[in-house]
């Protein structure tokens, strides 16, 4: 097995081996360079993947106190021992969520330690929906809470969209409903399917709401996206 010495160029390593009868001075000395080369244009490769690298995990790491508080405050939404302490923390809750999905990087947060939140995201990580509810009085009543973040192009930032519970609509107006999101329904989605027809993409929320302690209704939503709105729902 043939030894060799790892020496610098430049501040770029490279491989001298022993001169051998079938190479020349010459040939070493551009074996060498051509070493130093392939090192050079592999770590100029591989610099910007570890910059994106470094910048999204320092990104995460300053959101983790934001986060870890959130879960304690969805606790207590969850488990709070009567109706003034649940709506006291989910108050509180709310403005913590719209913090974080607000700052640089906070929506593309995968939550899945926040028990309180139901996450959804679409096979092309494109639509991604956040929804929670509030029971009170002992499950007599339930108020609903969500967002809708999406992206029209994949290397864009996440628009973030927060959902009004419109707590007002009879069981016949939810049948045939479409709304936007100042006049949502109320649900919490558990799913996003995606569906292509004609080399565009749609979207299909399905989901779940308690009504009271005897009737759930099932949610099955079209979502339309576009730059300025988010439809839910179609007439029949």
């Amino acid at each position: 097995m043939r030894s060799y010495d790892i020496k610098t160029l430049y501040g770029l390593p490279y491989r001298v081996f022993p001169f051998s009868p079938l190479l020349s001075h010459n040939d070493s000395i551009k074996f060498a360079f051509v070493s130093m080369i392939k090192s050079r244009t592999f770590l100029l490769f591989l610099l910007p993947l570890m910059q994106q690298f470094s910048v999204a995990a320092s990104d995460t790491l300053a959101l983790q106190p934001a986060v870890k508080r959130l879960i304690v405050l969805g606790d207590s939404v969850l488990n709070g021992s009567n109706d003034s302490i649940r709506e006291k923390y989910n108050q509180t809750f709310s403005l913590a969520l719209d913090s974080i999905l607000h700052v640089a990087g906070g929506a593309e947060l995968s939550f899945s330690q926040v028990k309180a939140l139901s996450v959804a995201t679409s096979s092309d990580k494109n639509v991604k929906a956040l929804t929670w509810l509030v029971q009170l009085n002992r499950g007599a009543h339930y108020f609903y809470y969500g967002y809708i973040l999406y992206k029209l192009d994949p290397k864009a930032a996440m628009k973030v969209v927060k959902l009004e519970h419109n707590s007002s609509l009879n069981r016949e107006e939810l049948e045939i409903l479409k709304s936007d999101s100042a006049s949502w329904p109320g649900c919490i989605y558990y799913d996003i399917h995606l569906e292509k027809y004609k080399k565009k993409n749609y979207y299909v929320l399905l989901g779940w709401a308690p009504q009271s302690n005897f009737i759930t209704r099932k949610v099955i939503e079209p979502l339309v996206v576009s730059p300025t709105k988010l439809i839910i729902g179609a007439r029949s």
